[in-house]
C-alpha cells in the first residue's frame, strides 16, 4: 500500500482529479476516496474552515498540518486515470500540476 501526505488546500482540490463519470466499480473506488479524505468536524473546528461567499474556502494557515493517507493500487489507478482524462481533454489547470505529478509518480516512491 502506497500513501499520500496532502495539504488542507490539496484536500479540497483532490475531487478535482476524480474521474466525474466511470462504471460501478470505479465510482465506488471514488467515493471511497472522497470518503478517506473529506474534513472531520473536528479537523473543520481545528482549522477554522470557512466557507466564503465567492465560492473559495479559508481557513487558518497557522494551525495547517499535511495528513497522510493509505491510496490501494485501484485508488492510484483511478486517479491516474481521472489525471489523463484531464490532461487528454486539456482541461489540467496550473493549480492542479503538481498535485497530479505526485500522484502520477506515486508507484516510483519507496514505501
Amino acid at each position: 500500500m502506497k500513501t499520500i501526505s496532502l495539504s488542507i488546500l490539496e484536500r479540497l482540490q483532490f475531487p478535482l482529479i476524480y474521474p466525474q463519470s466511470g462504471g460501478l466499480i470505479e465510482m465506488t473506488i471514488v467515493r471511497s476516496l472522497q470518503e478517506k479524505i473529506k474534513f472531520t468536524p473536528k479537523e473543520i473546528r481545528e482549522y477554522e474552515l470557512k466557507d466564503l461567499k465567492d465560492g473559495r474556502v479559508s481557513w487558518n494557515r497557522a494551525k495547517e498540518k499535511d495528513r497522510t493517507f493509505p491510496l490501494e493500487e485501484p485508488e492510484i489507478r483511478v486517479l491516474q486515470k481521472g489525471i489523463d482524462i484531464l490532461d487528454k481533454e486539456q482541461k489540467m489547470t496550473l493549480e492542479l500540476v503538481d498535485l497530479a505529478k505526485r500522484i502520477m509518480d506515486i508507484n516510483n516512491k519507496e514505501e
